[in-house]
């Protein structure tokens, strides 16, 4: 996923379209969590969101709103992660469009 963001951070930078969201995304609902953590009850909720950010900022043609929604997206991900997982965070973080 992370591949993807960084990605897409350098086609929106480039004026460039938006990649199709890879299928492989959708495992974000069965991912193995890290041992030693556990998900948190509403991680269906989290994962949702998140894909349907990315959905929502692939469906955008207009550059401002591409990146407004691609860094919806992007701090998305960070909200998770900061109740779950916050070894990813800084280089998360890194993707969003300042």
């Amino acid at each position: 996923m992370l591949d993807y963001i960084k990605a897409e951070k350098t086609n929106i930078s480039n004026n460039l379209p938006a990649q199709p969201m890879p299928k492989s995304f959708q495992k974000i609902y069965t991912a193995k969590v890290t041992p030693g953590k556990k998900l948190l009850n509403n991680h269906e909720q989290y994962a949702k969101e998140s894909l349907t950010l990315l959905n929502t900022y692939i469906d955008k043609k207009e550059m401002a709103e591409r990146q407004k929604t691609f860094n919806l997206a992007v701090e998305s991900c960070i909200a998770c992660h900061e109740l779950v997982c916050p070894g990813p965070i800084a280089t998360i973080r890194q993707n969003i469009i300042k």
